[in-house]
């Protein structure tokens, strides 16, 4: 059975990106979708005053650019394979004044994965599809950290964090080849380990948390969440200490970042073990409570894109940023203004990147794509200063 799937890939201040497919979920060992193309056809409409550009895409993709025009919101149907898919997005608005300066963050990287889609803890009953690089492919890690990269570079950050499991298993080799993937930022590049990357026998990131990256109008504060050996993570209590003392001090907005996300009221009580704790969570939150200058702690680790508030805290989010390596295929871009922030998932567009993430959209039984992408509202917003 076909399906027409079609996204708002991603949103900021100056318009929107749409990507559609029209695909088979692939077996295991399938390679790239393949499609007749006369009946792949997709066609994008738009409100006559949104400007709509084509960029390249597979056979059985359909990528389009679209800059508001004089309306304040997007209304877009795309057709195909006897189809149509209708939505409609209302773009950012940015805060007043000139933006002062642009961070990026990327993570879930896994340098040295070969295997895609698999849980371990199943053994040989997969939900599948699991995935691997064609035998002579540029593997898919590298495929998606070199990409990833040039999307990233293209936009001249000031600064960027890959914000943990920078490899598959944490060998020296695979972190020489993260490193080099990632060195056109020359000292722009900033680390932190996550779960991947540090275990009770081997730790290769030589860059050490907590520390501090500055830029005009932010300040980012970087913890390490990591317990080597272990999938979940903590912080300690140097850390928020640390954390504390900067934020009071601060005359600029503190963006936090680390692997693991927090707990919050409601979590299914699984996730504690598996992200930070709810007690430790609670400390840091407690702490944003506090300290105005912190603006936002932003995450990775569970392969999603998701955001949450606190009813007290309305300007204070938690972020959590979906996979580089696999569906959707994402960076996430801040830029920093006078009396606030623009956040944005941004999607990577290279053909050959967009191919994979189609492919990985159908792990775990069809249900990937869903949860990996998250709504627009979690993956783009304006954050405004406290």
């Amino acid at each position: 059975m076909s399906d027409l799937w079609v996204e708002v890939a991603d949103r900021d201040q100056l318009g929107i990106h749409v990507v559609a497919a029209w695909s088979r979920p692939p077996a295991p060992s399938a390679g790239p979708v393949r499609i007749d193309p006369d009946e792949a056809a997709l066609n994008l409409e738009a409100l006559p005053s949104t400007q709509v550009r084509s960029l390249p895409a597979p056979a059985h993709m359909g990528v389009w650019s679209l800059e508001l025009g004089s309306e304040n919101f997007f209304e877009v149907a795309v057709t195909g394979c006897g189809q149509r898919f209708g939505l409609v997005a209302e773009p950012l608005k940015a805060p007043a004044g000139p933006m002062l300066s642009r961070f990026a963050t990327a993570n879930d990287v896994h340098i040295g994965e070969v295997e895609c889609g698999r849980i371990d803890s199943m053994g040989d009953e997969q939900l599948g599809p699991v995935l691997r690089t064609a035998e002579g492919d540029e593997p898919y890690p590298e495929l998606m950290n070199r990409t990833g990269a040039a999307a990233v570079l293209a936009t001249a950050p000031d600064n960027v964090l890959i914000n943990g499991d920078l490899t598959d298993s944490g060998t020296p080799d695979q972190y020489a080849r993260l490193r080099r993937l990632w060195s056109g930022f020359g000292p722009r590049l900033n680390v932190v380990r996550g779960n991947h990357d540090a275990d009770a026998y081997t730790d290769v990131v030589d860059q050490r948390a907590p520390y501090l990256i500055t830029q005009p109008g932010l300040t980012v504060a970087v913890l390490d969440t990591v317990r080597p050996g272990e999938a979940g993570g903590t912080l300690r209590e140097d850390q928020i200490d640390w954390l504390d003392a900067l934020c009071q001090q601060s005359t600029e907005p503190v963006l936090v970042c680390g692997h693991h996300p927090l707990t919050h009221p409601g979590d299914d009580p699984s996730q504690q073990a598996f992200n930070i704790p709810a007690d430790v969570s609670e400390g840091l939150i407690n702490l944003a409570r506090r300290r105005d200058a912190f603006c936002a702690y932003t995450s990775g680790h569970t392969h999603r894109n998701a955001m949450r508030t606190r009813a007290d805290l309305p300007n204070v989010a938690f972020i959590e940023v979906a996979s580089l390596k696999d569906y959707p295929g994402v960076w996430g871009r801040y830029d920093v203004y006078e009396s606030g922030m623009v956040f944005s998932v941004r999607r990577v567009l290279d053909p050959d990147a967009l191919s994979w993430t189609e492919r990985t959209r159908h792990m775990f039984a069809g249900t990937y794509g869903s949860y990996a992408l998250g709504a627009l509202g979690e993956r783009s917003a304006v954050l405004r200063w406290r």
